[in-house]
């Protein structure tokens, strides 16, 4: 920032204040002029497409769950096995099965030699105590190699456990 003395000199702009300009002047027609309108319209398309989110590289992956009643007073959720599906070239980082946003399970690939393809966890299923009479969805998460984050790709329905009281 370049220090002045008098009314001839400009403030120095932030860059946030110089970046839509630059991005006007490169939309500009050839003669350099751009109607107000068309700016706004230029500035909304390119702020919806900046937080538009990239396609997660890990593919849907089935979960399928049951509740039932192991002992009075003791619910429980059974999830089948899973596997896991990565786009082609990309390795397994993460997963995570949650019953209500609860993490119950928590898998992390071996960082050298990370699964590619299909995988499915050495646990051939899952028994998750839960409270009884009440209701639970069972989401499956995974993260790639592409992806940043966790990706939901799979999902129960709401599943009704029992009452908790045997017959």
């Amino acid at each position: 920032m370049r220090r002045c003395a008098g009314s001839g000199c400009r403030r120095a702009r932030s860059r946030a204040e110089r970046r839509p300009l630059k991005i006007f002047r490169a939309a500009a027609d050839i003669d350099g002029s751009m109607p107000p309108v068309s700016r706004l319209r230029l500035a909304a398309a390119i702020l919806a497409g900046a937080l538009v989110r990239p396609a997660h590289a890990v593919l849907p992956s089935a979960v399928n769950a049951g509740c039932y009643l192991a002992a009075a007073g003791d619910c429980r959720v059974h999830i089948d096995p899973i596997t896991i599906n990565m786009s082609p070239g990309r390795h397994l980082v993460a997963v995570q099965v949650r019953a209500d946003d609860t993490p119950v399970y928590d898998f992390r690939a071996d960082a050298a030699s990370p699964p590619s393809g299909s995988y499915s966890p050495s646990t051939p299923a899952l028994d998750v105590g839960v409270q009884c009479n009440q209701t639970v969805v069972v989401t499956l998460l995974a993260q790639d190699s592409g992806d940043p984050v966790f990706a939901k790709v799979g999902e129960t329905t709401t599943i009704t456990c029992p009452s908790g009281t045997l017959p």
